[in-house]
């Protein structure tokens, strides 16, 4: 479910990019961008895989921050 979420937020993101940093007018700054969004998805999937290993789980967290 996380990974699904992550998959949702990157392609969101990627048409924000497309629609108000065309290539066609800002050029390399397009590609930077899309270039750091990709940098940031890989990142956040890494600590995503952090959680699901090592800590039981987004829903384990979530019980624990519920329970506190």
């Amino acid at each position: 479910m996380s990974a699904l979420l992550l998959f949702h937020c990157h392609t969101g993101f990627q048409s924000c990019i497309i629609d108000y940093v065309p290539k066609r007018v800002y050029g390399s700054y397009h590609n930077y961008a899309m270039y750091l969004l990709t940098f940031g998805t890989g990142i956040a999937g890494y600590g995503i895989y952090q959680i699901e290993t090592k800590e039981g789980g987004v829903s384990n967290i979530i019980s624990k921050l519920w329970k506190a």
